[in-house]
């Protein structure tokens, strides 16, 4: 009898430490787990920040090599709070061609009486404006506008828009005559646009925000310079 409640109280002291030892070993793989899913996560996150920030910079590209550098705006918009941070959001205007395989896109030697420095130029006949929302998640626009019946040299400057779209919080306003809107990445912190007058082109700082596991923010940030390869005379 008595070796009896002895065995007993062996089986189930025996019990307890096995159910405490699977317990713990069940800890330890789902933290294992978690620290693999997170390391996952993050590592995913970066990639699609990679991937945004390279499908920018060829849209970018696309459009500013395109373009006359003597056509370019930049204006910088309201700071606003991020992650705690004040940044401010350049915005970016160039002229742009509806169609690069139009010959009647561009100057001929009947424009100019028989002659010009500018034969062949494109007769620019639309904008194309690059802008960061207010929100903070920040989305990057790519907007197409109408040229109203202006082209060519007239549309080297900012359109009349251009400083309400860099002021206004919205992702779209009533009454930009838009042809198009394109969102080309979101959660843009930082997109600062500077011209340089002397390399005739832009230095472009383009930051998108990411988040670690214990969700702190995290960057991943691009810097490029673009020339435009139509850049016309300077009389």
């Amino acid at each position: 009898m008595i070796r009896r409640k002895a065995i007993q109280g062996s089986t189930l002291a025996e019990l307890a430490v096995t159910s405490f030892v699977l317990t713990l070993l069940m800890g330890i793989v789902f933290m294992i787990f978690q620290a693999g899913y997170n390391g996952f996560q993050t590592v995913t996150d970066r990639q699609n920040a990679h991937t945004q920030l390279s499908a920018v910079r060829a849209a970018l590209q696309q459009d500013l090599q395109m373009t006359d550098y003597y056509g370019l705006a930049a204006l910088e918009s309201t700071p606003i709070t991020v992650d705690g941070k004040e940044v401010v959001r350049s915005a970016l205007s160039a002229p742009a061609l509806t169609d690069w395989s139009d010959e009647k896109a561009f100057a001929n030697l009947s424009d100019f009486g028989g002659g010009s420095a500018y034969l062949g130029a494109p007769r620019w006949n639309r904008w194309v404006v690059f802008r960061v929302t207010h929100n903070p998640q920040g989305e990057l626009m790519r907007h197409l506008l109408s040229s109203d019946g202006q082209e060519g040299a007239q549309l080297l400057r900012a359109p009349d828009q251009f400083p309400a779209m860099v002021s206004d919080a919205n992702q779209t306003r009533t009454g930009w005559p838009l042809l198009g809107t394109q969102r080309l990445a979101s959660n843009v912190t930082e997109f600062d646009v500077a011209l340089d007058p002397e390399a005739r082109g832009v230095s472009i700082c383009l930051t998108i925000r990411t988040q670690k596991p214990k969700g702190e923010p995290e960057a991943v940030r691009a810097n490029f310079f673009i020339k435009p390869h139509n850049t016309g005379a300077v009389d």
